[in-house]
């Protein structure tokens, strides 16, 4: 592999090619808040503290209500409902807002959760509570995904681990303000009131925030709502949810259909038309897919603490049950330090692939010393479980963003909202159902308390494991704060011309070039199979891995060729073309040549598109190692010389002034 740095000095009066490389700077805090955005900001998010807060206090609030209605054995429908809805909603926000826009689905979601809320301050069976409970988890979720997608229209990618940090704050005021509100509630005025407030809440909160929703315009998806994904989607995430309320044999047999049901649904987003998701949403290969998978996954393994960190310490070690949820609050109060830290450390995309394992780590001193009823070991292992999720988690959420390369923002950004309440609800239901299973079936006592914390806590490690492979997969390509040589020559009013190649095992050429902000790439099916659909098929899929490298995607391109075999197969080429180009907005010029190919290839597909984000394969050096002046060119001849430019400077320093190139 060769080096080079090529720095040529051309002036130029190009104000839009330095503002569009400067919209992925990384803003400081300062800048972030200043113009008022930070209160449009807080206001967003404010949502996580009445519909979470809500969603803590309904469980604080739940003797009250069966002391007065009865239905004990629905209690934990309850919380599995919300969370349900919750997901479902959200999920369902981003291809509604995508075809429809975010005016009218705003007020229907705000809507839904007063009325939701009204409805069980109203019920007088837990029956009707439980509705109730569904339908503001379902306006709630609904509005929190819209907050999201109004956040990327106020911020460029690059802000979003900062506003992930935010975010981590409000859900702390939740932790700490929902059952307090709660108590309050039950002890001196009533459950019915304390879920009118939470209603009316919504209310307030829907009115405050329609103007930053109508400034926000959303892209226009011609798609029909994707009902079988989201049907399936539905079931599979109820059936998981619910499993635990029945016996190991029904709860064993429902648990399989749910995943099976969520298998298909995953299948289905992978391959079908119209989508819930991304379409790289479940492509793991994808630095968006892997950023959702460890997500989801990770957020599955905090659950076994959550679960049963309360119960081992009120039934098993005897304190009491204030004691035991201020001790289990220690991780989301870790979670949210680690957020704020690690965003506002130089270096800190890096430091934040320990976290996970920092996490899994805790896992085990939690099966040490929960289990056997140390306190500080608990305490410290709890927070380091909190903490090491919170270093990696604002890094997951900018990877998920900047990993669209489809357009497809508005779903992106609805589903960064949902992806970790998914794998909070997932990992809740496997993991109390393996603890009962584990228990005998049954969990009321100190020993098959034990048994099941211990087999739950277990069960969890392997998530942890997972999820920071997938994340180390996700951060490996370069991060949307990356600055090449574009932005600081245009600060000197000059350009950088740099050359990117990608390999390919061919001789005489490569799979794909970069340069001046150009992607210029060339895509067959390298499996030659039967059939101008199949080839057609297998050539997209090619095009978008290259531009998943080459740092472009589907909105980029601007001029495609496309070289058939036989031109009479244009209007069968057509049908995959269309589904595969999205909407309008990503429609580029186009001309279709009838040309022989080679034996047994029916389809050649050349293109040239607009670079998106920074591809992986740049590198940055810091301001200290800024030797080259504006009007310089040098160029490492030497691959000893290379790698040792890369031990040096290139992982180690996040900077912002000079582009490598790599061939």
């Amino acid at each position: 592999m060769s080096l080079a740095i090529q720095t040529m000095t051309q002036k130029t009066s190009s104000i839009s090619c330095r503002a569009a490389v400067g919209m992925d700077r990384a803003l400081n805090w300062g800048e972030l808040l200043a113009d008022g955005r930070g209160l449009r900001i807080s206001a967003v998010l404010a949502v996580i503290v009445l519909h979470a807060g809500g969603n803590y206090a309904a469980v604080t609030l739940a003797p009250a209500m069966v002391a007065e209605v009865g239905g004990g054995e629905l209690i934990g429908a309850l919380a599995a409902l919300f969370n349900i809805t919750t997901v479902l909603a959200a999920a369902a926000s981003g291809p509604l807002a995508a075809r429809y826009g975010t005016k009218w689905l705003w007020w229907i979601m705000t809507g839904l959760a007063l009325s939701g809320a009204l409805l069980s301050a109203a019920a007088g069976t837990m029956l009707w509570i439980a509705v109730g409970r569904a339908v503001a988890g379902f306006g709630g979720g609904g509005l929190l995904a819209l907050g999201f997608v109004a956040l990327r229209s106020e911020t460029s990618p690059a802000a979003f681990p900062k506003i992930s940090a935010i975010s981590g704050a409000f859900w702390i005021g939740a932790a700490f303000s929902g059952p307090l509100v709660g108590g309050l509630f039950a002890d001196f005025l009533g459950w019915r009131p304390a879920f009118i407030v939470f209603g009316v809440g919504m209310l307030i909160y829907g009115f405050a925030n329609a103007r930053t929703m109508a400034r926000f315009e959303t892209e226009r998806s011609t798609e029909r709502f994707p009902i079988t994904s989201f049907a399936a989607f539905g079931i599979g995430i109820g059936l998981i949810s619910f499993a635990p309320q029945f016996d190991r044999g029904a709860a064993a047999l429902i648990a399989f259909v749910g995943l099976i049901a969520l298998t298909a649904a995953i299948w289905r987003e992978r391959s079908h038309v119209p989508r819930m998701f991304p379409k790289r949403a479940f492509r793991f290969r994808t630095m968006q897919g892997s950023a959702i998978a460890a997500k989801t996954v990770l957020g599955a393994s905090a659950m076994s603490i959550l679960v049963f960190g309360p119960l081992v310490l009120t039934q098993v070690h005897g304190h009491s049950a204030t004691f035991a949820g201020a001790l289990v609050l220690i991780e989301t109060i870790g979670w949210s330090v680690a957020s704020f830290a690690i965003v506002s450390i130089p270096g800190g995309r890096y430091v934040a692939l320990a976290g996970p394992f920092l996490t899994l780590a805790s896992l085990v001193g939690c099966y040490v010393f929960l289990i056997g009823g140390h306190l500080i070991g608990a305490a410290l292992s709890i927070a380091a479980c909190g903490f090491g999720l919170g270093m990696i988690w604002p890094f997951l959420g900018e990877q998920m963003v900047a990993g669209d390369l489809d357009g497809e923002k508005t779903k992106t950004m609805a589903m960064v909202s949902s992806v970790e309440t998914l794998g909070f609800a997932i990992g809740g239901a496997l993991v109390g159902l393996v603890g009962a299973f584990v228990a005998g079936g049954t969990i009321d006592d100190s020993a098959s308390i034990l048994r099941a914390a211990s087999a739950g806590i277990m069960f969890s490690m392997p998530f942890a494991l997972i999820g920071g492979v997938a994340a180390v997969r996700a951060l490996r390509g370069r991060s949307v704060e990356f600055i090449c040589a574009f932005e600081a020559c245009a600060k000197r009013g000059e350009a950088v011309v740099t050359i990117t190649r990608f390999p390919y095992e061919g001789l005489g050429r490569c799979e794909a070039v970069v340069s001046d902000g150009l992607v210029y790439a060339v895509a067959t099916d390298p499996h030659c199979a039967d059939g101008i659909l199949a080839q057609t098929r297998n050539a997209l899929d090619e095009l978008s891995s290259i531009f998943e490298k080459a740092g472009s995607g589907r909105p980029g391109l601007l001029q495609v060729t496309v070289f058939l075999s036989d031109v009479k197969q244009k209007e069968e080429m057509d049908t995959i073309w269309i589904d595969w180009i999205g909407p309008k907005e990503n429609w580029p010029q186009r001309a279709c040549v009838d040309v022989d190919l080679y034996d047994g290839c029916l389809i050649e597909i050349v293109v040239t598109a607009k670079l998106l984000r920074s591809a992986p394969q740049y590198l940055s050096l810091n301001r200290r190692a800024e030797s080259v002046k504006s009007s310089s060119s040098i160029a490492f001849a030497s691959p000893a010389m290379n790698d040792m430019a890369i031990l040096l400077y290139g992982w180690f320093y996040e900077a912002n002034t000079i582009g490598f190139r790599s061939s």
